[in-house]
């Protein structure tokens, strides 16, 4: 392998290399969305619950219902 070629692979590897660093950096931000978006449908899943249990336990003591 000549000198240049070596460079040229040299130089196609630390490309390489940043494009791989980029996109891990990406997944990483991405891996951090869905589990903030998880925590957060779970936490709006339990409101959600609780209000209707808290609406179903109240219905049958409003007077419009009698």
């Amino acid at each position: 392998m000549t000198p240049q070629q070596e460079g040229q692979l040299l130089e196609r590897v630390e490309r390489l290399t940043d494009a791989v660093n980029a996109n891990t950096a990406k997944l990483q931000e991405i891996e951090q969305r869905l589990a903030y978006g998880k925590g957060f449908l779970a936490a709006m899943l339990l409101v959600a619950g609780s209000v209707g249990a808290l609406v179903a336990a109240l219905v049958p003591n409003l007077k419009w219902f009698k």
